[in-house]
């Protein structure tokens, strides 16, 4: 057997060669799993916590745009919202000094089901304007 016949009988790869190369890439891509994992939920989280926040502004934005008349202190109201963050918005309308026409309000969202995010509250304070003959606003 001459130099030249044995390099062409090993030229090209082997069975076994492309099995160890096919091996090693699917380990690699099997260790990425978990961290595409953690983005996944990640981006959940994330895109939740804006969802909440949409629906806290939303609110907030009901509450200082109401008429204050509707401002009874005392009063809670819930409600529930669907899709696409499923959730529950309770507000209490309180008035801490009654000489006073400041009235508080507590708005908390709590997401419904099995969203991975606490709960989020704030709180308003509204001052209604004097009215009457010499309080013009």
């Amino acid at each position: 057997m001459t130099l030249q016949r044995i390099a062409h009988d090993r030229s090209g790869a082997s069975l076994i060669e492309s099995l160890v190369a096919v091996t090693l890439i699917s380990m690699g891509l099997l260790s990425l799993a978990p961290l595409s994992l953690r983005v996944a939920q990640t981006n959940t989280v994330v895109v939740m916590t804006g969802e909440r926040t949409a629906a806290m502004q939303r609110y907030i934005a009901r509450y200082q745009t109401a008429s204050t008349t509707t401002l009874t202190p005392g009063t809670t109201s819930c409600s529930s919202a669907g899709s696409p963050f499923p959730h529950q918005m309770c507000a209490l309308v309180t008035q801490p000094n009654l000489s006073q026409p400041l009235y508080r309000i507590r708005i908390v969202v709590q997401p419904n089901g099995s969203i991975p995010i606490a709960a989020d509250t704030v709180v308003l304070e509204r001052l209604i304007p004097p009215t009457g003959p010499f309080h013009i606003p």
